[in-house]
């Protein structure tokens, strides 16, 4: 029996290391949810009003991201409560999901970690007096993520503690704006490096946009509400991509930046497109011969708990006397083409 039980062990104990040598940032499967289901965490066996009252957790809470702003130099510490009674890994081990987001930063940073944010998390309160008995992680694009792992203990509370530090500059008002979300069941936030997005024509005024396959067994377009999707897509100014230089894999700053156009700004509907369902987005409102940088985001609930960011892509406008775009056309509903105004 002991000889099955270690057996037993040692397998869980691998299915952990793969786990946490996963590279956890590139979502492959961020867009494999059901469309129009409205995101709770009780997907993962938690209750909607823990994210509020969740006595469990200490300064951060399951699933419910905090926003906060740094100064150069400065120091800002939070912990985390582990709940014993519920998340993955839970029968040896516990796994906790660390992700984060810089929303806004100063400008001509680079692109060396010494220029950007770092984190530190550990289970020892002393790492608040020496760091250097934490984890150390750098945000990297605008964002960050990590795996920690505490042991099963004999019953008593396990904290998670972690600490943001920001790097010193030569510009003593510098500030950071950043979010960090904490889970044990799963990435608060998330990036791929898929687009998810494809322009399948423009005119000298409009774009068509669609998103990536979103079919599953038995789904059509006309099932569907657009006005209920995850899916938001924004338009920025060519001008405005070296805002991202640094800044590219963070959901809350492409969401928070200066964007030309949004979701609600444009139509947007669900079609069969290539033997595919994908939602897509009719964009006016452009100028001729323009160039523009878009991003697709996807929001787990609302625009308040985190969601996952795709690659940017870029496209440009024709000129002011090429033809109309037209689509959807009734005896061909899958093609899209400019054509010339009648």
């Amino acid at each position: 029996m002991n000889y099955i039980f270690s057996i037993l062990l040692l397998t869980l104990c691998l299915i952990s290391k793969c786990l946490a040598d996963t590279d956890y940032f590139v979502g492959q499967s961020i867009a494999a949810f059901d469309l129009d289901s409205s995101f709770n965490v009780n997907n993962f066996g938690m209750l909607d009003n823990d994210l509020d009252t969740n006595k469990d957790s200490e300064g951060l809470q399951e699933f419910t991201p905090i926003r906060n702003t740094i100064k150069q130099t400065e120091l800002q510490q939070y912990s985390f409560i582990v709940n014993t009674s519920t998340g993955l890994g839970e029968y040896y081990e516990y796994l906790i999901f660390i992700t984060g987001n810089i929303c806004d930063q100063p400008d001509d940073l680079s692109a060396s970690a010494n220029q950007s944010l770092t984190l530190y998390y550990s289970f020892n309160a002393s790492m608040f007096e020496n760091y250097e008995l934490g984890t150390m992680v750098h945000f990297e694009n605008g964002y960050f993520s990590a795996l920690a792992d505490v042991p099963v203990s004999s019953g008593e509370d396990s904290i998670l503690y972690i600490g943001v530090r920001a790097p010193e500059s030569t510009n003593v008002t510098a500030s950071w704006s950043y979010e960090i979300g904490v889970s044990q069941n799963d990435l608060v936030y998330q990036w791929d490096n898929r687009s998810f997005a494809q322009v399948v024509d423009t005119d000298a005024e409009s774009a068509l946009i669609v998103t990536g396959n979103l079919s599953s067994n038995g789904q059509h377009a006309s099932d569907y509400n657009a006005s209920s999707s995850r899916f938001q897509l924004f338009i920025y100014s060519y001008e405005d991509i070296d805002h991202f230089k640094h800044l590219n894999s963070s959901w809350c700053a492409v969401r928070n930046g200066p964007a030309l156009l949004s979701t609600g700004m444009f139509n947007s509907s669900y079609t069969n497109r290539g033997g595919a369902l994908r939602q897509q987005f009719l964009v006016g409102g452009l100028n001729a011969s323009t160039k523009y940088v878009g991003f697709l985001v996807s929001d787990f609930s609302g625009s308040k708990l985190g969601g996952a960011v795709y690659s940017k892509f870029e496209f440009e406008t024709m000129s002011p006397t090429s033809c109309n775009l037209i689509y959807d056309l009734d005896f061909c509903d899958e093609v899209a083409y400019s054509t010339k105004a009648l």
